[in-house]
């Protein structure tokens, strides 16, 4: 899921659009937290939340 929202940020018009973008990878990251226990799945996790974010902010600056 956070490589969709990865994907999608570059498609992203608004700033709407962005933020809700932004908000489904903290939930998704935070559910992850939650219940993954592995160290190796959890630093996989956040390697893909740090992505989607940078992605999502990457498309605000290209506005």
């Amino acid at each position: 899921m956070l490589e969709a929202i990865a994907r999608i940020a570059d498609h992203t018009r608004l700033d709407e659009q962005r933020a809700a973008l932004a908000r489904h990878a903290r939930l998704i990251c935070a559910a992850g937290e939650r219940t993954l226990q592995e160290p190796a799945d959890r630093d996989d996790l956040l390697r893909s939340f740090r992505l989607a974010i940078e992605a999502v902010e990457g498309a605000a600056r290209s506005e």
